[in-house]
This record gives structure tokens, C-alpha cells and sequence, in this order.
């Protein structure tokens, strides 16, 4: 039997799933990045992810311009030298505000973005006919270390409101472009819009999964367009940029994005006063923990309270989240085992023989040590918000608000002679 939901009443649930999931005009979750958390020193670090940006893509496109080549006629573009003069522009110009966007960030947040910038100086090197693109995102491939809280306050603290307007203003603008169209045409405007919205998207024959990997490249690269002013209002928009399915219907994906961005950030206002305020309720609140605050908290709204997080293993030679196997060593053992000489017995003989690797291989796995390295994945900012605040959760934080501002802040981080940035102090 047929069902009518005209008038069906989302729960308190799928109300939140309605304003954190992505739409057919928006994607939230682009980006695969991984965090680490170290809860002796209450830190966490994250790495943005790198395949977003032209220099990492160069091998997916060319072998993607191949296959058109192999089953379409291809009609190359002539550049007129104007042309030619305004691209290098727009490129010097990107460059530049590369620079400048990356400064701000780095002073106000620990990043470090080495280990890719001398990748990509080396593809550079070893491709002298292309000349440096500009980073659609400046935090590709940084490393970004933190302390709990940090990010959650910079966000939700963060004023998007001016940023969206600008980038509504050049959608609109590009509207406006369609009106001035349409009635030089003679053409109804109302019916122009809607011709545009409406277009059906054109169907592209795949033939190899390299050609998913540069249309979902290119999708970013053109949202960047919209959103790079909106990005870097925080660390977090950065971190986990969304993507627009359709530049056609742009208008829409902003409208939802900045929904997205201001639901979480008063959602996570709420939470933070909720469950880390010693002055809030206190009378009724201040003898539970963290932890049993956030359950209450979400039995009042209707909400479960469970919390998911994706966690990866892998494994690192050099990197110790810890100090004893398998996640680290001490100093001294550190050392006793990489000085220490392989000395190969005929037990390790035979195990090389049986296993068919070189004695020479086998013994360098044995002295040096790997250490186990575990990992949370995240793409969207919903999830990177829900990943922090659990550890925070963990840690029972207790937050003060500034007398001024009356935001919550972190105090400087002990023998830091408040002179830190940020800071927090769990509850004893």
C-alpha cells in the first residue's frame, strides 16, 4: 500500500541528521583526514588530507585525458595571449593569498606543512614545464597539533555571517548575469532561472575509476571558488571543507552550508555549557562528571547518546604514542635495541628459508622497532567536532568564561606563564 508523508513529524534524531547530512547539491564529507590523541599531555594531532590539490593529481589527470582522447575527439584550447596574461595573474595573485591565509592560520595554531611542501617542491623539480598552482587549500597536508578544545572554541566562536554574504553576492552575481541574458533575449527571467536550475546534468561514459577521482577533484576545485573566504574563518572549516555537486546550483549548497555551519555552532555552545560550566547549575549539576552531564543532556533533548568514531590502526618506525610496546618504547630501550648488533643463529636461518626473505631483511625487522599508531578518520566537521568533544568528555574538562567577552576560554597550559594561547584543566 502506497504511504503519505505530507504530513509526517521527524523526531528530535532525524531533525539533527536533516541539518548535519549533506544534500544532492552538497557534500560534507570530502576530505579523509586522521586524528591522533595523546591523553597524558591532553593534545591531539591532526593530518589534513593532501589529495585535493592539483600537484597530487597529476598522474589520476593525465591518465584521465588519455582515456577521453581514446574515446572522444578532444578539441584543445586556444589561449589568446590576453588569456594567457590573466591566467599567470590569477595564479601569482593565488599564490600570494596562499601566503597570507596560511600566515594567519599558523599564528594562531601549531601547523606544520614541511613534509608536503618539499613533496611537492620535488614534483615540481621533476615536472619544469608546469609552474607552482596555488593550494586550493592551504592546510592540505599539515599537520596540526592542538590541545583539547582548542579547535571546538575557535569554532564556535567564529564569525561566518560576512563571508557568506560575499560569497552569496558572487552567486547571485552570476545570476544577475543570467537576468541581463535573458532580457536582451526577450526572454521571461523567471523562466530563465528555472531553465538553468532544471538543466539536466549530461551524462559522461566512465570507463576507469581514475575518471571518479578527477571529477571528484574538480568538484572541489570549483567549490573553491565559492568557499575559500568561508573556509578559513576556522581551523576546522579548513580541515573539513565540503564540495558542491553541481557550480549550477550553487546557491542552494550555500544555503545549506551555512545552515550546517551555524547548527553546529550553536549546537556545540550548548554542550559545552551543558557539560564542562562548573558554574552552570551548580547546585543541581556540579557533582557530576563530564560525562554523566552529556548523558542527562541528551535524555532532556531526546537525543542518544552514544558517539561514533572511526578507528584505524596502522604502524610507524618513527612516531611513539606511548612508552611501552606496541605503541612505544623508553629512551633507554630505544637505544639498547638500535645498538645492538644482529647476531643471526641457524634458528634464524632456517625462519628466513621458510618464509623466503633475505637473513639481512629479516634481521633489520627484528632490531628495529614499529610502533602501533591508533588513528580516528573523519571527513565532515560534524565529525571532527563529535571526535574532540568525546576526548573532552574523557578528560571531564571544566571550562570558565572570560569576564569580558563572556566566551568560554582555555587557560595557558601549566608553566606557560600565561603567556599560551589556549589551555585546559581537567577536573581532579
Amino acid at each position: 500500500m502506497a504511504k503519505d508523508y505530507s504530513e509526517y513529524q521527524p523526531n528530535e534524531v532525524e531533525k539533527r541528521r536533516l541539518r548535519v547530512h549533506g544534500t544532492k547539491d552538497i557534500s560534507f564529507k570530502v576530505f579523509r583526514n586522521t586524528a591522533a590523541f595523546l591523553p597524558d599531555t591532553q593534545t591531539l594531532r591532526i593530518i589534513v588530507d593532501n589529495g585535493f590539490e592539483d600537484i597530487m593529481r597529476l598522474d589520476d589527470m593525465e591518465e584521465c585525458e588519455r582515456i577521453e582522447k581514446e574515446h572522444r575527439e578532444i578539441h584543445e584550447d586556444v589561449l589568446s595571449p590576453e588569456d594567457i596574461q590573466q591566467r599567470e595573474e590569477l595564479r601569482v595573485d593565488g599564490l600570494a593569498e596562499n601566503e597570507r591565509d596560511f600566515s594567519v592560520l599558523c599564528a594562531k595554531f601549531k601547523i606544520d606543512r614541511t613534509i608536503f611542501d618539499n613533496w611537492a617542491e620535488t614534483e615540481y623539480d621533476a615536472h619544469p614545464e608546469l609552474k607552482k598552482r596555488p593550494l586550493n587549500n592551504v592546510l592540505s597536508g599539515a599537520t596540526i597539533t592542538l590541545r583539547y578544545g582548542e579547535g571546538l572554541l575557535d569554532f564556535i566562536y567564529a564569525d561566518f555571517e560576512e563571508s557568506f554574504k560575499q560569497a552569496m553576492s558572487a552567486v547571485c552575481g552570476f545570476i544577475g548575469l543570467i537576468e541581463i541574458m535573458a532580457e536582451a533575449e526577450g526572454i521571461d527571467v523567471e523562466e530563465a532561472r528555472r531553465v538553468v536550475d532544471s538543466r539536466p546534468e549530461p551524462v559522461e561514459k566512465v570507463y576507469s575509476c581514475v575518471q571518479d577521482i578527477v571529477d571528484e577533484y574538480l568538484r572541489f576545485d570549483d567549490t573553491c571558488m565559492y568557499i575559500s573566504e568561508i573556509m578559513y574563518q576556522s581551523l576546522y572549516t579548513a580541515v573539513c571543507p565540503p564540495s558542491f555537486t553541481d557550480d549550477r546550483r550553487a546557491r542552494p549548497a550555500l544555503n545549506k552550508y551555512y545552515d550546517y555551519i551555524r547548527f553546529l555552532q550553536e549546537d556545540y555552545k550548548a554542550l559545552i555549557e551543558f557539560c564542562f560550566d562548573p558554574d552552570f547549575w551548580p547546585e543541581v549539576l556540579g557533582s557530576l562528571h563530564a560525562v554523566e552531564r552529556y548523558l542527562l543532556y541528551q535524555r532532556i533533548k531526546g537525543l542518544p547518546a552514544s558517539i561514533k568514531r572511526t578507528e584505524w590502526f596502522d604502524f610507524d618506525s618513527h612516531q611513539m604514542g606511548g612508552s611501552e610496546i606496541p605503541y612505544g618504547l623508553s629512551k633507554d630501550e630505544l637505544v639498547q635495541r638500535l645498538s645492538g648488533k644482529f647476531q643471526p643463529t641457524p634458528e634464524h636461518a632456517r625462519f628466513a628459508e621458510e618464509y623466503g626473505i633475505p637473513l639481512d631483511k629479516l634481521g633489520a625487522y627484528l632490531k628495529f622497532p614499529w610502533f602501533l599508531n591508533v588513528r580516528y578518520g573523519f571527513s565532515s566537521l560534524d565529525e571532527l567536532l563529535q571526535l574532540e568533544f568525546s576526548k573532552m568528555l574523557e578528560a571531564n574538562m571544566r571550562l570558565k568564561r572570560d569576564p569580558e567577552s563572556g566566551q568560554y576560554v582555555l587557560p595557558p597550559p601549566a608553566g606557560d606563564n600565561g603567556a599560551g594561547r589556549v589551555g585546559l584543566t581537567p577536573e581532579k
